[in-house]
């Protein structure tokens, strides 16, 4: 009848130890991000497998919280890069997101190359004729002149 309260004690003790387990080792936890997403940047990723080396260049924009541990030097993680634009094979700036996916991609710190920090989104540096036909109809919709009352 006394094995209860030895019972009672090593359920509790099993659950205390496992609870304080961390799985994810501090260096590969992801760097956390809220929604403000202010930063537009120019980003050059590079992924580098056994026999392989890829290049990418997008822009987009990174969280604030992201680009505030990158300067002080934490090069571990991951983040999210959002609204990302590309120059497609035309030459032509496009947008990411399409009907199936989202316009956002999540990187590894590691693989970042070069982070160029820009104003404004980027849609507004190239000429109508540079724009592929989304990221047109995108420029119209953030250029809409205000109407006066």
């Amino acid at each position: 009848m006394k094995k209860t309260p030895i019972i009672s004690i090593l359920v509790l003790l099993s659950l205390l130890l496992t609870s304080c387990h961390n799985s994810t080792p501090p260096e590969e936890q992801p760097i956390p991000e809220t929604d403000t997403y202010n930063q537009w940047v120019y980003i050059t990723i590079e992924t580098v497998l056994t026999r392989d080396t890829t290049t990418y260049f997008y822009y987009g924009k990174i969280n604030d919280q992201v680009m505030n541990r990158l300067n002080k030097g934490n090069e571990t993680g991951h983040f999210t890069l959002k609204d990302i634009r590309y120059l497609n094979n035309d030459d032509l700036l496009e947008l990411y997101e399409d009907e199936f996916t989202t316009g956002d991609l999540i990187f590894r710190v590691q693989d970042i190359a070069r982070i160029q920090l820009l104003k404004k989104d980027p849609i507004y540096y190239y000429d109508i004729k540079e724009l592929s036909a989304n990221a047109l109809r995108l420029s119209k919709q953030k250029r809409k002149p205000v109407l006066k009352e």
